[in-house]
């Protein structure tokens, strides 16, 4: 299943009993707790698509996300290329913290390892 809102296309916000477009009043009930994978799938989906939200203005490339990577629980390592890296981390990396508080709040809800962001600049993209 997409997270793509079916009546306005836009962004849908996933939980464990339902679904939720960001843009329009459209949701959806769950009829049961959906599987890890399925959580994990749409846990990745969000993510890339919240992060090339939030990076948007240092000019984001690519946005990749991985996982679950780490012991036991282990997270979600996701890895952002802009071109403005400086921007995108912050201060002392504050903005890449603050990003990654408000996608471990989606992860605890879903039951799902929390995300990991690494920036790196565009210029790095071809040497990977």
């Amino acid at each position: 299943m997409s997270l793509r809102c079916p009546r306005c296309g836009g962004p849908v916000r996933p939980s464990l009993d339902r679904l939720e477009c960001e843009e329009c009043e459209w949701s959806k009930e769950l009829r049961s707790r959906p599987r890890r994978d399925t959580r994990l799938k749409w846990m990745k989906e969000y993510t890339r698509r919240f992060l090339r939200e939030e990076f948007d203005d240092c000019g984001v490339s690519e946005v990749i996300v991985r996982g679950p990577r780490g012991r036991g629980a282990g997270y979600l390592a996701a890895t952002v290329y802009v071109d403005d890296h400086h921007k995108a981390i912050g201060k002392d990396g504050s903005r890449v913290k603050e990003v990654e508080e408000k996608l471990e709040t989606l992860a605890d809800e879903l039951g799902v390892p929390p995300v990991r962001i690494t920036v790196h600049p565009s210029s790095a993209l071809g040497r990977r």
